[in-house]
């Protein structure tokens, strides 16, 4: 949420140093985010604690996944791999329909 305040706190930035800063704000992101991941598991595998035990646990392993799903999605080179995955999703159904 706060990468994308960028544009909104700073109306006059030039463009691509907007976009310069947004990509640095999710990139310090990313490396707290996992980070964190990496020291919550360290310290509950050095305490004897059961991994992914709570709610606040998943919920924060969900949040991680969709926020990292969402980045490769966006990402420039991701788009020929979705255009390929794209055409050859309806080849994959092709079989199914003669199951129902």
């Amino acid at each position: 949420m706060a990468a994308i305040m960028i544009y909104k706190v700073f109306p006059k930035l030039n463009h691509d140093t907007a976009k310069l800063t947004h990509l640095i704000l999710h990139a310090i992101a990313t490396v707290l985010g996992a980070f964190g991941i990496y020291c919550a598991f360290k310290y509950h595998n050095d305490s004897g604690i059961a991994n992914l035990y709570s709610l606040h646990s998943w919920l924060g392993i969900g949040t991680i996944s969709l926020y990292a799903i969402q980045v490769t999605h966006y990402a420039p080179a991701s788009r020929v791999f979705r255009k390929n995955l794209q055409l050859a999703f309806p080849q994959f159904l092709q079989p199914c329909r003669w199951i129902s």
